[in-house]
């Protein structure tokens, strides 16, 4: 995607998982993308960002994939706090 974001690499595959930063209306994306150029990337599922959460505060996915590729955790802000986020399976084919 066009966004910046943390990529985090799957093992043994071209396939990366990268998060967006929030846009205007709070919201944050998580992909599922290939390191081959021209390969089309799906959305795996989106965040909202409360909006108290800014500057310091401000909570980024920082996408990380568990070893075996058979889990996804990121950082999650809610509105009692940080979380995480534990998917599974989200990206298989």
């Amino acid at each position: 995607p066009i966004t910046d974001g943390h990529p985090s690499p799957l093992s043994n595959s071209d396939r990366i998982i990268v998060d967006s930063y929030s846009n205007r209306m709070g919201m944050m994306k998580l992909y599922l993308g290939s390191s081959q150029s021209g390969d089309k990337y799906k959305t795996l599922g989106f965040i909202i960002n409360p909006p108290e959460y800014t500057g310091s505060l401000r909570c980024d996915l920082h996408p990380r994939i568990c070893s075996g590729n058979s889990r996804v955790i990121c950082d999650m802000p809610t509105l009692e706090g940080r979380r995480i986020l534990l998917m599974e399976g989200a990206y298989e084919e």
